[in-house]
């Protein structure tokens, strides 16, 4: 949420601010698309079959769906930093 990941910025420095803020939001829009569709639905549906298939984990001895469920909890994190992101980058206005 506050950036400090590693990254490549060689081409958003080479652009200028309106580019550059066009090509945050395309960026964000797939790291969002990614976060929803892999992580909140395949996720949610990986936890939802392991609770039905009532599967075990051997060392914990929980069920594995306890374990799965921080797939659509963290993908529910990271889509809502993208869309934060994509809505105050592209209206720097409403950061104030």
């Amino acid at each position: 949420g506050m950036k400090d990941h590693l990254a490549i910025d060689l081409l958003p420095r080479k652009l200028n601010p309106r580019r550059r803020k066009y090509l945050y939001l395309v960026i964000n829009s797939f790291i969002a698309g990614f976060a929803l569709i892999v992580l909140v639905i395949g996720g949610s549906r990986m936890v939802w079959i392991t609770f039905k298939l009532h599967q075990i984990s051997s060392a914990l001895e929980l069920p594995v769906g306890y374990v799965y469920l921080v797939l659509p909890l963290s993908g529910g994190f990271i889509l809502f930093y993208a869309v934060h992101d994509m809505i105050f980058n592209s209206m720097p206005e409403l950061a104030q």
